[in-house]
């Protein structure tokens, strides 16, 4: 494997192929919105070249982590926001957590489970430029278990006041294919 010339005198480390093993740190500047799978090129950053060759590149792999607040899509966000069934009859303003800070959101009096409210630009930075995905809220609407005898009778008195025109959400539309449209 020589390339027809001895060294006067070898190096001990290199063994005279003029390279030695090591490792490098590099770092890496990780664009915002990027996905997972995506790979980043760090010029002459890879494996040493031959005896007068340029060294190779460095590719990275980024695995971006999950983030317990939020589902990605895209560059779209997906936030669950969970109410009680009564703020979502009565309505109500709740406060949703994003990328840059709280926001307030109205809930119209009415709302039913799976609700989807957006938040518009308020989701990942598209790579290369300077628009945002969105931040889509659906909204989970709790029942209450475990009523007193007292929140029993309330309720019942109120399904007893309730009419078919209190009782229409979305025609054709349940709460599963709801969230199977906010997920796409």
């Amino acid at each position: 494997g020589g390339a027809g010339k001895t060294p006067e005198s070898p190096c001990a480390e290199c063994r005279g192929s003029g390279r030695t093993p090591g490792t490098r740190t590099h770092a890496v500047e990780i664009p915002a919105g990027i996905e997972s799978g995506q790979r980043l090129r760090v010029s002459g950053a890879g494996h040493a070249g031959e005896a007068g060759a340029l060294a190779g590149d460095l590719y990275v792999e980024v695995e971006v982590g999950e983030d317990e607040r939020f589902q990605r899509d895209g560059t779209d966000l997906i936030s669950v926001v969970s109410i009680p069934a009564t703020e979502a009859m009565l309505g109500t303003t709740v406060t949703v957590p994003t990328l840059d800070e709280e926001r307030e959101i109205e809930i119209a009096a009415g709302t039913q489970p799976g609700h989807e409210e957006v938040l518009r630009g308020a989701g990942l930075p598209r790579l290369g430029a300077r628009r945002r995905g969105n931040q889509r809220v659906i909204l989970n609407v709790i029942v209450p278990t475990n009523l007193s005898e007292e929140q029993r009778e309330i309720a019942e008195r109120l399904d007893g006041q309730l009419e078919e025109d209190n009782l229409s959400p979305r025609q054709g539309e349940g709460i599963f294919s709801r969230v199977r449209r906010a997920f796409g």
